[in-house]
């Protein structure tokens, strides 16, 4: 006698705000039911990275298969499921011996017979040495590039500073809290570019500088006193 099918439908995206839903997968997923004749419960995951198991949707999941209200999962792919492919297999694993079926609309495999879990594991094998074989070749080309003298990440951004902004800080006439807000220029990026020039950094004498790096002024302007109250 043909088991009754309570079906679950699983989709997950990582990202909720770019341009990410689940509609592709879900529109997918429902259609393979209605053509199954199968009712569905939907579980979904938005903005949950595949990386961690412990996510609402996936975790209400498996609450209602171990209490025997699900006995077949319908995903649009595996890695909506899992990354890491011995998560994945131990999913599996678990559910076939709570004899709940894993389908994939997607690769087109279930694990509803023998051969078709066959399939299912020796395609999980493959993907995660396909993604290791990726991460290595990254890995190398970035090694090179180190050894080659080649510079990783952003360029540099180009900082004009002008030319009476650099001799008032380096007269002493100028803050670089000053010379910041003057020229819109960050402080930090303006502090490595004046240390670049060799440029010794005096402090302006109507300025005082708290613990936080922040100026502090008193009324009309004039400093605050260490320790004083405003």
């Amino acid at each position: 006698m043909a088991k009754e099918v309570k079906a679950a439908i699983y989709a997950r995206v990582s990202t909720a705000n770019k341009g990410q839903n689940t509609e592709t997968q879900l529109l997918e997923l429902r259609k393979y039911c209605h053509d199954q004749g199968w009712p569905y419960i939907e579980y979904v995951d938005i903005g949950t990275s595949g990386a961690t198991m412990d996510r609402p949707a996936l975790n209400r999941l498996q609450k209602d298969i171990h209490y025997h209200r699900i006995n077949t999962v319908i995903i649009w792919k595996f890695d909506r499921l899992a990354r890491n492919i011995r998560e994945l297999l131990n999913l599996a694993h678990d559910w076939r011996q709570r004899n709940v079926d894993l389908i994939s609309t997607t690769e087109k495999i279930d694990t509803t017979s023998p051969g078709g879990y066959l399939v299912f594991v020796t395609l999980g094998i493959v993907a995660e040495f396909e993604r290791n074989t990726l991460i290595e070749r990254v890995n190398a080309g970035l090694a090179r590039a180190r050894r080659e003298g080649k510079r990783l990440g952003r360029p540099k951004t180009k900082v004009h500073i002008p030319p009476v902004i650099l001799n008032a800080v380096q007269d002493g006439a100028m803050s670089v809290y000053q010379a910041a807000k003057a020229t819109g220029i960050p402080r930090t990026t303006l502090k490595r570019r004046l240390a670049a020039r060799g440029i010794i950094l005096s402090p302006c004498k109507d300025e005082i500088v708290d613990g936080n790096d922040n100026l502090r002024y008193g009324q009309k302007g004039s400093p605050v006193e260490q320790g004083e109250e405003r």
